[in-house]
């Protein structure tokens, strides 16, 4: 099956047992008045795998990006910039000043925690921002768009050193007419209600234990967060014409969605129905998010800084196999393998703390580990492996020892673990087996010699190999990973 099925193989049953359909997978998602944090990786990497495994089963998938591009974070960095910034630096520093920015704002705004409601400035202040860029106000509606413009061009830069491309990237400002017609239609169904005493706009819903209303206007009149994606859902039910939909998102926004399945439910869209349990993928949260400055760690910063230590590494390796720009190509796959396992040791809803130096001193050399087998595996077949093997049966009369025996149950197990991480939309199950499996590799390709060995024996046991190097790179692909076969 290997043999036949090639890079298909471990999903081609799948694909054919599933019934099609249309899913859209929405992740990654960052706010552009905050950071783009190593904390966003988890969101972006593990939806770009669940999206690889539906496509995989041959369902269509529509990769979506929803930038947080409004709302009330976005008027605390405004507020604090106008206060103590100035636009002259922020064209300059782009991203890291509005890291700066919206950090000082957030203290600013902690700091007035106990005064009266009416005294708490920094929220005042930014609430008005916000209200004004609703209104269409040009002043804010010119910065917004500066803003909006500097964090894409940075997230673009990330999202290709990632290998991650979307098929649409939007934000909730895409959705400020249909928010308000969503209000206008909700109104006139006599579906949301006003608290006489704060105005603040809600919708009731059937009491299920947990979520009874969803507050979708504020007191002062501006949208929310959940209005927005209340909107956005309905627009994207009719542009793609979806059977399902799911939002790669910490677990800690469970409230949230749990909200959002619900007001879609009683607005009768049909994928909210049947799947209401399935629409949020949650996953833990990274905690310890500081490098040893004890800052922040940007997401950009933390692929250079991961790089510079695996180019680094090759530059002090003897036997590094790639020079130039094919070095710097390398240096990208392992980097983002780094992460890739790193993030895949816990399965997706544990949360796990953050630790650069247990990263750079066990997680690069394991990155460097899983490409090392497939390079390994590569250098064996180019010398010994021939065309004319990949016709007729293997002779498994010649493969009779533990390790190989190890590599077939593998080979099979393979099909139930790409099964397994479709069903849990978890990919930690596929991570693991190929950390054993490339263990079983390298421990077979010590035992089972091909040079000068009995033609027959040697035949068979190149056979396998191959069979595993087609498997082992299946997996990487669909982690998001191309197999480096030199290095």
């Amino acid at each position: 099956m290997v043999r036949e099925q090639k890079n298909r193989y471990g999903t081609v049953t799948l694909s054919e047992d599933t019934e099609k359909q249309r899913i859209l997978v929405e992740y990654s998602s960052p706010n552009i008045a905050k950071p783009f944090h190593a904390g966003h990786f988890r969101s972006t990497i593990l939806g770009n795998i669940i999206a690889n495994l539906y496509e995989a089963c041959g369902h269509r998938v529509f990769r979506i990006n929803y930038l947080g591009d409004w709302g009330i974070q976005y008027g605390l960095m405004v507020h604090n910039l106008r206060k103590s910034g100035s636009e002259e630096i922020l064209d300059r520093k782009s991203v890291e000043y509005m890291l700066e920015l919206y950090i000082r704002a957030n203290e600013e705004k902690e700091a007035e925690r106990s005064l009266p409601e009416d005294e708490k400035m920094t929220t005042i202040e930014s609430q008005k921002i916000f209200q004004r860029l609703e209104e269409g106000d040009p002043e804010e509606l010119r910065l917004w768009k500066k803003c909006r413009d500097l964090s894409v061009e940075n997230y673009l830069e990330t999202y290709k050193k990632l290998g991650i491309e979307f098929t649409d990237i939007e934000g909730e400002s895409m959705y400020l007419d249909e928010t308000k017609q969503l209000l206008e239609d909700l109104k006139q169904k006599g579906l949301l209600k006003f608290r006489s005493e704060t105005g603040v706009g809600y919708m009731k819903l059937k009491p299920d234990g947990l979520v009874e209303e969803a507050v979708l206007v504020r007191s002062n009149g501006t949208s929310l967060y959940l209005t927005r994606d209340v909107a956005a859902a309905l627009d994207r039910h009719k542009r793609y014409q979806l059977d399902r939909c799911h939002y790669v998102v910490e677990q800690g926004q469970y409230l949230h969605f749990k909200q959002l399945a619900r007001i879609l439910k009683e607005l009768d869209v049909e994928w909210a129905k049947r799947h209401e349990d399935t629409l949020h993928i949650a996953f833990g949260r990274i905690a310890g998010m500081s490098t040893r400055r004890g800052t922040v760690v940007l997401l950009s910063h933390l692929l250079r800084d991961v790089k510079k230590v695996i180019l680094e590494n090759m530059h002090n390796t003897k036997t590094t196999k790639v020079e130039g720009h094919e070095r710097e190509q390398a240096a990208d796959i392992l980097t983002l393998t780094t992460l890739v396992f790193w993030d895949l040791k816990y399965p997706k809803k544990k949360d796990y703390v953050f630790n650069w130096n247990e990263l750079i001193q066990k997680g690069v050399m394991q990155g460097s580990l899983i490409h090392y087998c497939h390079a390994r595996l590569c250098s064996l077949l180019s010398l010994y492996y021939t065309p004319e093997m990949d016709h007729g049966e293997i002779d498994l009369r010649m493969l009779t020892e533990i390790e190989a025996i190890r590599l077939i149950k593998a080979i099979l197990q393979y099909e139930t673990v790409v099964e397994s991480a479709v069903q849990n939309a978890d990919p930690y199950e596929i991570a693991q087996f190929l950390n054993t499996f490339r263990n079983q590799i390298n421990s077979a390709l010590e035992k089972l010699q091909v040079k000068d060995q009995d033609p027959n024996v040697a035949k068979a046991r190149l056979q396998l190999f191959h069979c595993c190097r087609t498997v082992y790179a299946n997996g990487l692909e669909l982690l998001g990973i191309t197999a480096l076969e030199k290095m």
